[in-house]
């Protein structure tokens, strides 16, 4: 564990403050904070990753805090092969309450979508948008085959607002990329990652600490290494990245261990696997057997890192 020197960074990104840096080969970061104007929409998706920890499995259990996986996966080394995450931490319960919470989850990463398209630069979204049409356009988070897409990405969401489901279909209905994360209380040393698209996107929904601390103090700080920057930590912020930089986040001033936690960062991410685009390619080629498809549904999924050291 170390203390970072402050004097060290060649940019510190304040709480209250949007910005897109660059290099000599182009931008490497985008923040935006405030992102979304409706805070009750921000809430909405805040209570689904809330659900999700306390419902899906812990895929970084080496690490402080809770790490989920949504979406489609290429399942475990053993047997590649495409199908939605099997995550349920328990078995027990009701098949309807986990395609209900696919659903949910899934409509939570389509409001981070419509938000990513909304504000963030056209570099960031054509590189998401490129590997879309790569594995098919139609590939999408679809709440496992719920959410109607079609071969434009368009779908039908719902978010539930004060009690009151707006859904949402068509045009305005675009879903999320295949695969995400979502987390709570999570932080991850300085490391890099190989993933299929060049950008990946976060939306912190919620932060809450001591008040017996500044929130520089509190943590949960996100850091590109390698450009030297810090992006303080504060709820509502869209952040954009490379994960090919060594990038990372600082410990939580809280007791990750404890489930009564007072206080708590979440949120959730655009992440994929290297090889999910090989497990759709091989899906669509239908070269996976009847018995490979059997073999998902009774073998827990492994995860890969994905790092470089």
């Amino acid at each position: 564990m170390f203390n970072i020197d402050i004097s060290k960074l060649s940019y510190d990104v304040n709480e209250d403050e949007s910005i897109i840096l660059e290099d000599g080969d182009g931008p490497f970061l985008v923040v935006i904070r405030n992102a979304c104007k409706r805070l009750d929409v921000v809430s909405f998706v805040d209570d689904i990753i809330k659900e999700v920890v306390d419902s899906r499995t812990n895929i970084r259990k080496e690490d402080p805090g809770h790490m989920s996986q949504m979406g489609w996966s290429a399942g475990s080394r053993s047997s590649g092969i495409l199908d939605w995450v099997r995550n349920v931490r328990r078995q027990k319960t009701s098949i309807a309450q986990h395609c209900e919470m696919n659903y949910r989850a899934s409509s939570a990463f389509a409001v981070l979508w419509s938000l990513s398209r909304t504000l963030l630069p056209e570099f960031v979204l054509d590189d998401l948008k490129e590997f879309m049409l790569e594995i098919g356009n139609g590939m999408r988070m679809d709440g496992n085959g719920m959410m109607k897409c079609d071969s434009k990405g368009r779908g039908q969401y719902m978010i539930t607002i004060q009690g009151v489901d707006y859904v949402f279909s068509g045009a305005m209905a675009e879903l999320a990329p295949p695969a995400g994360v979502v987390a709570e209380n999570y932080c991850r040393y300085i490391h890099k990652e190989k993933q299929p698209h060049e950008w990946a996107i976060s939306l912190t929904t919620s932060r809450t600490f001591d008040s017996a601390y500044a929130s520089e103090q509190a943590g949960g700080h996100f850091y590109v290494a390698s450009h030297g920057v810090r992006v303080q930590a504060k709820e509502n912020t869209l952040i954009s990245w490379r994960p090919k930089d060594w990038h990372g986040t600082s410990l939580l001033l809280v007791d990750p261990m404890n489930k009564n936690k007072e206080y708590h960062q979440r949120g959730l991410s655009f992440v994929t696997s290297s090889r999910l685009p090989s497990a759709i390619e091989a899906h669509k080629a239908g070269l996976l057997s009847d018995a490979q498809l059997e073999s998902v549904a009774t073998a827990p999924e492994e995860v890969e890192s994905n790092e470089e050291s």
